[in-house]
């Protein structure tokens, strides 16, 4: 896979994280799973999954951790790359997210085995 195409799907993972709360599909039901960080290639990417592992570990609504990151990177050199997250439109696992979420775990593995 293309990092162009790698770079898409984590936002897709990430935008559907942010608002998963606001889905009121069966995704509800197991929406709280943690993240591994280490299938996004994107440093910016890792620190969003980062913030919403602790949100998910602190069981705070993750609506409200997008508000947050938008008060706070509004002005910054992240704020495009927020505005990207924001921009892609969310799944929920009914259509496919955990698939998405499974394919870059995938590319992780790949990605380790080629370095050795």
């Amino acid at each position: 896979m293309n990092s162009h195409n790698q770079v898409n799907i984590e936002r897709l993972i990430l935008s559907s994280y942010l608002q998963l709360d606001l889905t009121p599909d069966v995704f509800k039901r197991d929406c709280r799973k943690r993240l591994d960080i280490n299938i996004f290639i994107m440093p910016f990417h890792k620190r969003i999954a980062e913030r919403i592992n602790k949100s998910i570990q602190d069981n705070d609504p993750l609506p409200y951790l997008l508000c947050l990151l938008q008060d706070k990177i509004v002005g910054t050199n992240y704020e495009n790359d927020l505005l990207l997250i924001e921009a892609t439109t969310p799944i929920s696992n009914d259509c496919g997210l955990d698939w998405y979420i499974n394919y870059l775990v995938q590319n992780k593995i790949e990605r380790e085995f080629n370095h050795e």
